[in-house]
């Protein structure tokens, strides 16, 4: 049974109509995405961090150019989360780094049968909410210091990191995964005087295209 509203579509079961015929004369349609895994790394120059492991999860919306097929463009908002845990041969530190991130990517697929393969890149905005590190050192208490606000010159970071990305993956039907990364254009550090850190992003993201269109 499809349901209609004000030139809405739907359909219950995903797997009973392709996206291809879904979007036959409409041009909105919306994903929900999930990373199982991601992981985060910092480089300045040619030296790394250790990096973060995480997640992701959010949603996407797309718009679909039917002038040139299988061409989209789409953007959204997830939540990330990133931690890790390391002793320095004295402190035991915990760092754990929540932000907002939002892309804008232009797409294309290539579509065969109920199958299809696809690719992206573009710009992303990744918005920290907090960047906090525990440090821990025996019976000595704990030492809590926030990136974002902190008035060492030394750790203190900007919020916005604004990012560029690109990505390959594979559809059945509704269900896609992809592999890509998204490498960080600005210093991350407020203080100008020192090396240039930039954040570069691993993302392994798994997604379902909502059986809607409009």
């Amino acid at each position: 049974m499809s349901i209609h509203a004000e030139g809405m579509v739907g359909y219950p079961n995903a797997f009973m109509e392709s996206t291809r015929n879904i979007m036959e004369g409409r041009h909105w349609r919306l994903s929900a995405v999930f990373a199982p895994m991601t992981f985060e790394q910092e480089r300045a120059g040619s030296d790394a961090a250790k990096p973060s492991w995480g997640f992701q999860a959010g949603g996407q919306v797309y718009y679909y150019f039917h002038a040139v097929q299988g061409l989209s463009l789409n953007s959204g908002l997830t939540l990330a989360g990133y931690f890790y845990n390391l002793n320095d041969g004295y402190w035991d530190v915990h760092t754990h780094h929540v932000a907002f991130q939002i892309p804008i990517r232009v797409q294309y697929e290539y579509k065969f049968n109920n199958w299809a393969v696809f690719g992206y890149a573009g710009p992303k905005f990744d918005i920290g909410l907090s960047f906090k590190t525990d440090r821990e050192l025996g019976s000595f208490g704990v030492d809590t210091e926030d990136y974002y606000d902190s008035n060492n010159t030394y750790s203190a970071r900007h919020r916005l990191n604004f990012m560029f990305g690109f990505a390959g993956g594979i559809r059945f039907w509704d269900l896609y995964v992809s592999l890509g990364g998204d490498f960080g254009l600005n210093n991350i550090y407020k203080n100008d005087n020192l090396t240039p850190v930039h954040t570069h992003q691993f993302i392994l993201t798994l997604g379902y295209y909502l059986p809607w269109a409009w």
